[in-house]
């Protein structure tokens, strides 16, 4: 029985152990699982720190980007905004960002603890391999240093030995050096590779800062300049046979570019110079310039008359041949930096422009360019004053022909006539069925006569001009890009014509299949054009074209005819007008009033203008003395005095001393007081 009893207790045994095996199994497995989720959360921990640190570069980068686009010109708020974001991602006790000017550092933001120490470390500091951002500058790559405490003898220049950790990335602009953007720490800690390329980021947004805002000021330093230009050229323009505007706006504007304070140009004449304008110098000193003289020897003007290069000095003061100048003229004490710019035709030197300055500040390269173009300038408009005179000479000789002129012509000046005259003959002997004779104005081709046209056709084209494409592939485009014949053997097998829209004008409208286009030349520009269209593919024949190009050339003799004749006549009534003045003046020198009453009525006849008032200046009140005109003499009893301190455009004229023109006198809010008519 004993020996049947143990093997029954074995087996309870056996039972009763593998609950604490299978415990035991399960403790380690649970083991594992606590370790695996442990690894999750711990996962988990780093991809939140590395979320959120990412969300942060993310926000600062916004920030930053949102700094660049709402401030373009203002480098500085941006690159503080960076200083700051870099300062307090990378939990930095400073963050640096530098400019290099002159080999120098200049600190220009700066965020963190103690920032004026930290700026004051970066005053004038050299570029050099002594500083973490010396070395970074001159190997153009980031530089780490984990313990700059401990590498002084390697960073002896290195501003704030204080630091543990410093990280310092350069500014790269195509491929230089322009400035450096530096972090540091107190504690010796080292950067992840996210913040060094985080860094790196940094640096180029603070490139891009820097580069929009000298871009825009270029911009606007450069539209200033085109403005001035543009200004000066508008003077020219407006009076070609006047050059006392001209100049006055040349050196009004050459000032105010360069950042000047008085200047002079000066017109030579002979073996000396004329001041012709003066700005900002005291009344001794513009009556001295203005007088005719040879320059001192020595001075920039007698440098510019014997090399006819630009002259600058920096400091008169310091020139011994400018004492005899200051002895003659102590005004000429106040002059320091000076800029002498000749003026030249063709190597023949006929003015100069002088531009003073009351301190020691050279002039830019970019303001001696701006000067010299602005003495190229002067130069034509002396340029086209001397022409003007010379054209004026030519009127007077026109002058003497013009009965000549009469009577060959009985309409020289009436050009519809001969423009259908000329399209009709060259329809017919060209044998063409349909004819245009356009004139060029702008960018359109204006249709002046045209011959056998389809009526659709002529209320198409009185609707729409024919605008000059000089990229386009139709034949007026190719015309006047190449300023030759075009001729077109089938308008349906053209390539161009195939697949555009107006194809449909000339072929399905006009009917045509084959055409010529012969322009109009004046100069070497096209003035107009013929056209002529077939309704059949017919080539036209090389004579044919040489006629077409013919009555092309005999238009623009025409057109010039016309021109010159209207000329003469415009340049015949002004001379008749000034004749009767003169002759009323003659004839009643003690009587201002008849005088008066005969120029008033002169521009009122010329000018086709329904009222012509002369005011006097009266004290400071403009008086109405004469008037002309339907409108005029019916309201010139009536007219209310103006006073010069009113805003009106008399009062405008007589303070600035020049002409005033109003396009529409209803729509001028100064012309108009009141809702009454002042002028």
């Amino acid at each position: 029985m004993a020996r049947g009893k143990a093997p029954g207790k074995a087996r309870l045994t056996m039972a009763k152990a593998a609950p604490a095996a299978e415990v035991s199994k399960l403790r380690r497995q649970l083991a594992a699982k606590e370790r695996e989720l442990a690894k999750i959360g711990h996962e988990l921990t780093k991809k939140d720190r590395d979320l959120a640190e990412s969300l942060d570069q993310q926000t600062a980068s916004a920030e930053i980007l949102r700094a660049i686009a709402s401030a373009p010109g203002e480098a500085e708020s941006v690159l503080q905004t960076i200083a700051q974001s870099a300062q307090r991602l990378f939990s930095a006790v400073h963050a640096t960002i530098t400019r290099i000017e002159g080999g120098h550092f200049r600190a220009v933001a700066s965020a963190g603890h103690d920032t004026q120490t930290t700026v004051l470390g970066f005053a004038q500091r050299l570029v050099d391999r002594g500083s973490v951002a010396g070395r970074a500058a001159i190997d153009k790559c980031v530089v780490e240093v984990e313990e700059l405490r401990q590498a002084s003898d390697e960073f002896p220049t290195a501003p704030g030995h204080t630091l543990g950790t410093v990280l310092a990335a350069p500014l790269l602009r195509e491929g230089e050096t322009i400035g450096t953007i530096s972090v540091g720490r107190i504690e010796v800690q080292g950067f992840s590779d996210d913040q060094i390329q985080l860094l790196r980021a940094f640096a180029d947004q603070a490139v891009i800062a820097i580069e929009n805002a000298r871009l825009l000021s270029e911009l606007r330093e450069s539209l200033d300049r085109q403005t001035a230009t543009s200004e000066v050229l508008g003077v020219i323009s407006s009076s070609p046979g006047e050059l006392m505007p001209a100049f006055e706006a040349i050196l009004d504007n050459a000032l105010r570019i360069s950042g000047s304070q008085f200047g002079m140009l000066a017109v030579r004449e002979g073996q000396g110079f004329r001041g012709a304008a003066t700005r900002g110098v005291g009344p001794r000193f513009a009556e001295t310039l203005s007088r005719f003289h040879e320059p001192a020897p020595g001075t920039t003007l007698d440098t510019v008359q014997r090399t006819r290069q630009t002259v600058q000095i920096v400091d008169c003061a310091a020139e011994p041949s400018y004492d005899a100048v200051r002895a003659l003229n102590p005004d000429y004490a106040v002059v320091r930096t000076h800029l002498c710019v000749p003026m030249l035709r063709e190597s023949e030197l006929v003015g100069a422009i002088l531009i003073y300055r009351d301190q020691v500040l050279p002039f830019t390269d970019k303001q001696i360019a701006l000067v010299k173009n602005f003495a190229t300038q002067a130069v034509i408009a002396i340029e086209n004053a001397r022409l003007l005179s010379e054209l004026r000479e030519s009127l007077e000789r026109q002058t003497a022909t013009s009965e000549v002129l009469g009577v060959i012509s009985s309409s020289p000046g009436d050009l519809q006539p001969v423009f259908d005259s000329m399209l009709a003959n060259a329809t017919r002997l060209c044998e063409a069925d349909r004819g245009s004779l356009f004139r060029r104005d702008g960018s359109r081709l204006v249709r002046a006569a045209y011959r056998d046209l389809p009526s659709d056709l002529v209320e198409l084209r009185s609707r729409e001009d024919l605008i000059i494409e000089l990229d386009g592939g139709r034949a007026p485009d190719r015309m006047m890009r190449e300023k030759a014949t075009v001729h077109i053997s089938d308008y349906q097998t053209d390539e161009w014509y195939k697949h555009q829209h107006g194809h449909a004008h000339v072929v399905t409208l006009g009917g045509a299949r084959t055409g010529l286009w012969v322009p109009m030349l004046k100069d070497g520009e096209v003035v107009g054009a013929f056209s002529l269209l077939r309704a059949q593919p017919r080539p036209f024949g090389d004579k044919q074209i040489a006629l077409v190009e013919n009555f092309a050339a005999q238009a623009v003799i025409a057109i010039e005819n016309a021109r010159l004749l209207s000329e003469l006549r415009e340049s015949l009534d002004r001379q008749t007008a000034t004749a009767d003045i003169l002759r009323t003046i003659a004839s009643t020198p003690d009587n201002s009033t008849r005088a008066l009453d005969t120029i008033a009525e002169t521009a009122a006849r010329i000018f086709a203008a329904s009222s012509a008032y002369i005011r006097r200046l009266d004290g400071a009140t403009l008086r109405v003395v004469s008037s002309a005109g339907k409108v005029g003499r019916a309201m010139g009893n009536h007219m209310p005095d103006i006073r010069i301190q009113d805003s009106t455009r008399p009062a405008q004229a007589i303070i600035e001393k020049r002409q005033i023109a109003v396009d529409d006198v209803k729509a001028d809010t100064v012309v108009s007081v009141q809702g009454r008519l002042v002028q």
